[in-house]
């Protein structure tokens, strides 16, 4: 029984492999806005949310002493996140 189970899983692995990566998503017509922002205003706010997702992985906001342009840095998927700033207490 454990024989055919571990045979089971090598034949789909094997699949798997066969298989290749994952296709990755393209969201780059997002970034032509003659083309997206018509369609981006009629899109229903749950599904501007979901788009968004596909391609900012967090907000980062900072203490309000700092100017605005400062204060909010966007985290893109595939980017690394900011450091954290030494200027509050606990911060490291």
């Amino acid at each position: 029984m454990m024989r055919k189970l571990r045979d089971q899983r090598d034949a789909a692995g094997e699949a798997l492999r066969k298989l290749g990566p994952r296709p990755t998503v393209n969201i780059g017509f997002l970034l032509d806005t003659e083309l997206s922002e018509e369609g981006w205003e009629a899109l229903p706010l749950v599904r501007q949310r979901d788009l968004l997702r596909l391609a900012v992985q967090g907000v980062w906001i900072y203490s309000a002493d700092e100017q605005l342009e400062q204060r909010a840095v966007v985290v893109f998927h595939g980017e690394e996140p900011p450091r954290p700033r030494g200027d509050q207490p606990g911060a490291q």
